[in-house]
């Protein structure tokens, strides 16, 4: 009744009082108003906002549901950027607020985009920017609150704002980067690649920053595994990453292991060889023509072929691995290759020299 009166202090006090004892949605609503006509905007806008922000109670959930998008609405009503316009304008960016506060980020960044071709409304560019916060647009949301503080300038309109957007670009400029720590285990000729870029050398740890996002990380150096990895950093957090390389093992000792797997395919290639010759020497006894071997011998021309087939492969495995060791022994740094035999004279003695 005192509301209806337009006594505000009296409803204020009778509803807050009321409010203590019964959490009820009308009476927390009553208590915004009365705020909201005694002219205390912002206590009026927390008052709002405290109600939006509840969650429905079991006792009376439609009650609160419909307190809950009044005070939403009006909370967005309350705001100084929705008073800088009139008329329809103010309805649809008010609507465009209250997309943004229910975090629906793309109908709302629509909104805006929609109030800024028609109205060229500074306001807009605001909602635009927080759009694009909220959406992980970091950049843009930067390049946006740019082109609000130009629009604003001086307008005491947008004086709450602009002193917000100290707050907001410090935030942003925070989120829109990444800082990686690379710790380096270090090792001679060791180079780093980020993101595909050219391979640089590095000796030390070191500190980059980087985008949000994912990254793409190679090291390299001379005599030891390349190691290839991603990473993946949050806007405004930090990440480590560890480069240890492993070591390859020498060249001349992978020629030998090489020369050791062809000799034993040779002779593996040997004795199929041989097997392959005793089941043709077998069939040539029992078959008087090609082709013409009875069933007693199929079993023989089954083991023919399978023994021709195990020497052709161990015959080209043997082949290559000794190909491979010939070009590793031929590659390996001369200081590992070893001296040619020679024979030392001195008196009373004979010495021979070399690697065997």
């Amino acid at each position: 009744m005192a509301l209806e009166k337009r006594d505000f202090e009296v409803a204020r006090s009778r509803c807050d009082a009321a409010a203590q004892i019964i959490d009820a949605p009308p009476l927390r609503l009553c208590v915004a108003r009365a705020l909201k006509g005694l002219g205390r905007v912002a206590s009026a806008s927390d008052a709002y906002q405290a109600i939006s922000s509840r969650k429905p109670q079991k006792a009376d959930p439609e009650s609160w549901e419909s307190a809950v998008t009044e005070a939403a609405a009006e909370r967005i009503s309350l705001d100084p950027l929705v008073n800088t316009v009139s008329g329809e304008a103010r309805e649809r960016l008010a609507v465009a607020f209250l997309l943004l506060s229910d975090q629906q980020y793309a109908k709302a960044l629509s909104a805006f985009d929609d109030i800024i071709a028609k109205e060229h409304a500074t306001a807009a560019l605001w909602g635009r920017t927080l759009c694009l916060k909220e959406s992980g647009k970091v950049k843009a949301a930067l390049e946006q609150l740019h082109a609000f503080d130009v629009a604003a300038g001086a307008d005491a309109k947008f004086s709450d704002a602009v002193a917000r957007s100290t707050l907001l670009r410090q935030e942003l400029e925070r989120l829109a980067s990444a800082k990686l720590t690379v710790v380096i285990h270090p090792v001679a000729g060791l180079t780093l690649s980020i993101d595909g870029g050219p391979a640089r050398p590095v000796s030390a740890t070191e500190e980059l920053k980087l985008d949000p996002g994912q990254h793409s990380i190679r090291a390299a150096a001379p005599g030891y595994r390349p190691l290839s990895d991603t990473v993946a950093i949050k806007g405004g957090e930090a990440a480590s990453f560890d480069v240890e390389l492993r070591s390859l093992p020498p060249l001349r000792l992978v020629g030998y292991i090489s020369l050791g797997t062809g000799v034993a395919a040779l002779g593996a290639a040997a004795f199929f060889a041989s097997q392959a010759a005793s089941s043709h020497d077998t069939l040539a006894a029992n078959c008087s023509q090609a082709l013409a071997c009875g069933n007693p011998q199929w079993s023989t021309v089954d083991a023919y072929e399978q023994s021709r087939l195990l020497t052709m492969i161990s015959g080209g495995v043997g082949v290559a691995a000794l190909a491979t060791a010939a070009v590793l022994f031929i590659a390996a740094p001369s200081a590992s290759m070893p001296s040619a035999p020679s024979l030392g004279f001195g008196p009373g003695r004979l010495s021979l020299h070399g690697s065997f």
